[in-house]
């Protein structure tokens, strides 16, 4: 029984000595957590390595965008459209929708 008492004693100490030095640390870290004006200033000036690589890609962006339109401007344009060949276009589908109601009148569609 008193090695029961012993043991138990034991854990119950051992226990309060792990939550003593868990306080302890939680209480450290807090104190180490709250950063210094230098820290502050120095996160604020300068950028991160996050914000180099955005800045890097609109960089690259805006300099790929610019070639294109310069490139566009220089190139003739690719497509175009003789007017004989639109008319005659034109005057082949009106035969087409001619052709096509004059066969629903004559199968009865109106």
């Amino acid at each position: 029984m008193k090695a029961a008492l012993l043991f138990l004693s034991i854990r119950i100490f051992a226990a309060s000595a792990l939550i003593s030095l868990g306080l302890l640390e939680i209480s450290i870290s807090a104190a180490n957590a709250h950063p210094t004006l230098q820290q502050v200033v120095n996160a604020l000036s300068y950028p991160r390595s996050s914000q180099r690589f955005l800045e890097e890609g609109q960089t690259q962006l805006e300099t790929e965008i610019k070639y294109l339109q310069q490139k566009a401007l220089a190139l003739p344009p690719s497509l175009h459209i003789e007017r004989e060949l639109l008319q005659e276009q034109q005057v082949l589908q009106q035969k087409q929708e001619r052709w096509l109601k004059d066969k629903l009148q004559e199968q009865g569609y109106r």
